[in-house]
């Protein structure tokens, strides 16, 4: 499929914007078990946390299946 320029450039800043926020939820999520706000055992801890790092490597597929430049955000 082939992208115009406008199409690639929001499909990159998406993708660039969906990385940052799933990075911060690991990042929130983090704080909370540390912080004892959350009370998850460790298995649903990592659980939680690799799915979100399955979705980032989602979004980089997705930008690399477009050929976008994804790498400096």
């Amino acid at each position: 499929m082939k992208l115009s320029s406008y199409q690639k450039e929001f499909l990159s800043t998406e993708i660039k914007y969906g990385i940052r926020e799933i990075e911060g939820t690991i990042k929130e999520r983090k704080r909370q078990k540390k912080a004892k706000e959350i009370d998850w055992c460790e298995s649903t801890f990592t659980y939680i946390i690799d799915r979100k790092k399955e979705e980032i490597q989602d979004l980089k597929n997705l930008a690399n299946y477009f050929n976008l430049d994804i790498n400096n955000y």
